[in-house]
């Protein structure tokens, strides 16, 4: 997904580093397995849904339309 490698070591170093009993992780990636690291890592999954109109969309377009 566009890591580069000193960022993958970095965010290992920085995972093993916290004291904590599970990570979440909301990224469509396996970060475990991605770093390595031994820490329970729960992965969140999500999905985005506009309820009426599509205001999400349309600040996309106007951004992208700048």
């Amino acid at each position: 997904m566009g890591y580069s490698p000193a960022q993958v070591a970095d965010l290992a170093l920085t995972i093993d580093s916290v004291p904590c009993d599970l990570v979440v992780a909301a990224t469509p990636i396996d970060i475990a397995r991605l770093t390595g690291t031994g820490r329970p890592v729960l992965r969140a999954f999500y999905n985005v849904v506009e309820g009426e109109g599509a205001p999400l969309r349309q600040a996309f377009e106007t951004f992208l339309n700048t």
